[in-house]
C-alpha cells in the first residue's frame, strides 16, 4: 500500500500514481493532497488510486482507509493496470464493500 501525495517535490503525484498502477501485483495506492479539489480527486481514482485524502488528514479516516485498502488488497485479484478489464469489476465491486 501506498500513501501519495499529489503534489511532490520535482515530480506530479498524479504520473507517479499511473507508473505505480503499471507493475506487476500493483499495490493500492491512496492519493493525499492539500491542494486538491474534485477533478483532482475524480481523476486519480480513475487512474486507479483506492480513494483520495485532503489535508489536514484526519487519523481516525485516514486508519479506516488504510485498514480497508488492506483488505482490498489481502482479497482482492491483484490486476495492476486499470485499463484492464479482466479483474478490474471485482476489484471494484471489493473496494466498495469495505467503503
Amino acid at each position: 500500500m501506498v500513501l501519495l501525495d499529489v503534489w511532490l517535490p520535482g515530480v506530479d503525484g498524479l504520473e507517479t500514481l499511473e507508473k505505480i498502477r503499471e507493475l506487476d501485483n500493483a499495490p493500492e495506492v491512496i492519493m493525499i493532497s492539500g491542494h486538491g479539489n474534485i477533478e483532482t480527486a475524480v481523476r486519480a481514482t480513475k487512474l486507479g488510486a483506492y480513494d483520495f485524502l485532503e489535508k489536514p488528514l484526519s487519523l481516525d479516516k485516514t486508519l479506516i482507509l488504510v485498514k480497508n485498502a488492506d483488505r482490498v488488497e489481502k482479497t482482492a485479484p491483484r490486476k495492476c493496470r486499470p485499463e484492464e478489464a479482466v479483474g478490474r469489476e471485482e476489484r471494484d465491486r471489493r473496494r466498495q464493500q469495505f467503503r
